[in-house]
């Protein structure tokens, strides 16, 4: 089934078509922006996440760098003699001169080399904390010679971390470990990265302004255990194992980087996570945020993409179609009018207000149907005066057709005559010395003459059959050229006829198509037979010229001439049936036949054929 759409429709289609593309390059190209743009959020939340953690790092390298520093303060000259005075300044000068973001100190142990207690502040946490020390001790808690940070599992009981510092004399020898103990800063209220120096306790963190809901996250800070110790945000549970931890196996395993979609099952919003490690510690800092806050400037733009774009192909669409109609109803209009004038009806005005090309067609069209009107009376004329021309072409169609059925039976009677005048005689007088030698009553002499009588008999009976064989059919064009074969039928065509012919070729000669050397020799045939028939001539010269655009024969004869028909006058108005047929032949090869007599002044028979490329 083939669909055939009008004009607006096919305008309405390509419009679509080009739209689409134009529309859906820009919507993929807006998806490609809004793919990258959630590929930064990624990013920055991740670099958000390892700049927590090495804000963490930095409040433990700002312990580790003050221990020693205050300690020589406490004691300049530092050794046993005076534990208890430095435990006591490094307790007060860290819980109260120094402000950590996201813990405080709540003890200071100092221990000598071989794990004994030397001193404790507050005097009495040894007591407290003393349940710790075995499980930090054992943990490595003064493991080589160089500060680091423990996290134990007894701080499920409210202990953070504990940052081991080396205690050093004059000599830079290690004289005692000083165990400071943190307990983080939890909270229940969103997390804001780097507002007013971090965190601070639950009353100073509920008091912090939050810019917008963009900056709140989700805090957790994770052992390597993957146990909460630092929880900031609704739900936390210190102390318990992280939710987390499955999807962060291999990254805490690894101590890698790295952001990820956390999706959460039971319906509850998706979070974008992103986790980093604690420089100094086999800590983890873990920053949550809701999908729909972390990536809705992606959502946005991705909604605003699928609405604008839909908002303005729609409009863009109807825009064409009304243009569109505009300009197709005059076609419209137009196309019924022409469909009028094809179905013959040409009385009806085609008046189309356009004033653009179709207006211009309109009025061509216009001026074509009173054109076509006019005409048609025309045709109608013509009509009857070709009619009136078939019918004389018919008649003499008619009269040239028995004119041929007559002349091919003189031709048949003409075989009949020459095949009883010679052949039949010739094998009558045969068959009469053969009966005479059959007898056998003459002498030898006798039978001798008789059967050269027979022979000469048989020859001419034979050169006879040749001359009918050939006028009937010309073997020499199969054997030789053109202008040879000619030469032949006219040495014997003067032999029999008694004229005299004189032969002549003009340029190179090759060889033509063999339909045209048949015309061609055919039209000198009955040339030369109208000589013999009706010319009374003494002579006649053929010439065959050679060109390279055609082919040329001429015959002319001394003969009595007569009145040649002009080129434009049919040959059966003349009752000349031989140059009928000599017209005819060279038509049918694409050539012209001249006749150029007069009475009492001989005649030209000319031809001309042209040469066919290739």
């Amino acid at each position: 089934m083939v669909w055939r759409l009008g004009l607006q429709k096919r305008i309405m289609l390509y419009v679509t078509v080009g739209l689409v593309i134009m529309f859906g390059a820009f919507f993929y190209l807006g998806m490609q922006a809004a793919q990258r743009s959630t590929a930064l959020v990624f990013e920055e939340r991740l670099v958000t996440a390892e700049g927590v953690a090495g804000a963490l790092a930095s409040d433990f390298a700002h312990v580790i760098r003050d221990v020693p520093t205050h300690a020589a303060i406490a004691a300049p000259d530092s050794g046993p003699a005076g534990p208890e005075a430095i435990a006591q300044h490094l307790l007060r000068y860290l819980s109260e001169g120094d402000v950590f973001g996201f813990f405080k100190v709540s003890g200071v142990w100092l221990l000598d080399t071989e794990g004994r207690t030397l001193a404790d502040a507050p005097q009495g946490s040894l007591q407290t904390f003393g349940e710790m020390l075995p499980d930090l001790l054992a943990n490595g808690a003064m493991a080589g010679d160089r500060p680091h940070v423990l996290w134990s599992q007894a701080g499920q009981q409210g202990s953070f971390a504990t940052i081991c510092v080396p205690l050093r004399d004059a000599a830079g020898n290690i004289w005692a470990w000083a165990l400071v103990n943190t307990v983080g800063f939890n909270s229940t209220q969103p997390f804001v990265p780097f507002g007013l120096n971090g965190l601070r306790s639950n009353e100073r963190q509920a008091q912090i302004p939050h810019p917008s809901a963009k900056a709140e996250y989700h805090l957790e800070v994770l052992a390597a255990s993957g146990i909460v110790v630092i929880g900031v945000g609704p739900d936390e549970e210190i102390g318990e194992i992280s939710p987390h931890v499955p999807l962060l196996e291999s990254v805490l395993e690894l101590r890698e980087s790295k952001a990820m979609l956390h999706e959460v099952a039971g319906g509850k919003t998706n979070h974008v996570m992103a986790a980093a490690p604690v420089p100094l510690s086999n800590l983890y800092v873990v920053l949550e945020q809701g999908q729909d806050v972390a990536l809705a400037v992606p959502a946005q733009l991705r909604r605003n993409l699928l609405i604008f774009s839909a908002l303005g192909l729609f409009s863009t669409l109807t825009v064409a179609w009304v243009t569109t109609r505009h300009v197709v109803k005059p076609t419209e209009l137009l196309t019924a009018a022409v469909a009028r004038m094809a179905k013959g009806e040409l009385s009806t005005r085609i008046h189309v207000q356009a004033q653009d090309e179709i207006g211009v067609l309109a009025a061509n069209a216009e001026t074509m149907r009173q054109q076509l009107q006019d005409a048609l009376v025309k045709v109608e004329l013509a009509k009857h005066e070709l009619e009136s021309r078939v019918e004389e072409r018919t008649s003499q169609l008619r009269d040239l057709m028995r004119r041929v059925l007559t002349a091919q039976e003189e031709e048949r009677r003409r075989v009949a005559l020459e095949l009883h005048d010679e052949t039949a005689q010739a094998l009558t007088a045969l068959s009469v010395t053969l009966d005479s030698l059959l007898r056998g009553k003459n002498t030898l002499g006798e039978d001798a003459a008789a059967l050269l009588e027979a022979r000469q008999i048989a020859g001419d009976m034979m050169e006879g059959l040749r001359r009918l064989i050939r006028a009937l059919r010309p073997v020499a064009l199969q054997e030789m050229r053109l202008a040879a074969a000619l030469r032949s039928y006219a040495e014997d065509y003067s032999d029999r006829s008694g004229v005299a012919v004189h032969e002549a070729v003009e340029g190179t000669e090759f060889r033509a198509p063999d339909e045209i050397e048949l015309a061609l020799y055919r039209i000198g045939q009955e040339a030369l037979s109208n000589v013999a028939r009706h010319a009374k001539a003494r002579d006649v010269w053929i010439t065959l010229a050679y060109s390279q655009s055609l082919f040329r024969l001429s015959v002319r004869d001394n003969g009595v001439g007569f009145q040649a028909p002009p080129d434009g006058v049919a040959v059966s108005q003349t009752g000349g049936l031989g140059l009928a047929g000599m017209r005819e032949r060279a038509g049918l090869v694409g050539g012209r036949l001249t006749i150029d007599s007069a009475p009492g002044e001989g005649t030209l028979v000319q031809v001309e054929v042209p040469i066919p490329n290739g």
